[in-house]
């Protein structure tokens, strides 16, 4: 009985650890990935907001000549 508690628990401390350093890992690259897409997202918005505002230049001319 107590060599299979001793199993039991030995189990569950290598499952643990293996679970945490899967946390870890995942948690450095989900890092990595958010520094290399801020620039990407970044660029996207200011892209967005040029095409926005250099189409609503010619709507604001044709509404006033209108």
């Amino acid at each position: 009985m107590d060599e299979m508690c001793y199993y039991t628990r030995r189990v569950v401390e290598i499952t643990s650890e293996i679970i945490n350093h899967s946390i870890e890992f995942k948690e450095k690259t989900m890092s990595k990935a958010l520094k290399n897409a801020r620039p990407v997202v970044e660029a996207i918005v200011v892209s967005i907001a040029l095409v926005v505002v250099a189409l609503a230049v010619p709507a604001a001319i044709v509404y006033a000549a209108v």
